[in-house]
């Protein structure tokens, strides 16, 4: 005495084109998932062979590396910059600082009256 057994499974398709035939035609989406992912190739029912060339994870990494590679770039740019702009600071400070002690920025030399000085030999400096 046999028994019969009833069984039902639940497919999901994914529709597709294949560039080469004008065909449209459906594969499971785990199939359709497995291909995204690893790369290999597969045929249209045709018999033109199919790939994905790069897999979404592989996008998502040279997507991620990039952003890290842009991300070094401009924190060296931004350090450098800040570098600079600390340089500039102390330059101003230092001849700020040599300023209120009467040595004229221009010739290195020291005035009661630098304002005066400043006005006669050197009326182009700002």
């Amino acid at each position: 005495m046999g028994f019969a057994v009833a069984v039902s499974k639940t497919v999901h398709y994914t529709l597709l084109h294949c560039g080469e035939c004008d065909i449209d035609f459906g594969v499971p989406d785990e199939f359709y998932r497995e291909r995204k992912e690893d790369g290999k190739s597969w045929y249209c029912p045709r018999g033109h062979c199919r790939v994905f060339r790069d897999s979404d994870l592989d996008r998502t990494r040279k997507m991620l590396e990039e952003a890290n590679r842009r991300n070094s770039s401009l924190a060296t740019d931004l350090t450098n910059t800040q570098n600079k702009l600390n340089k500039v600071v102390k330059e101003k400070r230092r001849i700020e600082n040599r300023i209120e002690k009467g040595v004229c920025p221009c010739c290195n030399r020291t005035f009661l009256n630098l304002q005066k000085h400043m006005a006669t030999k050197h009326p182009e400096f700002p």
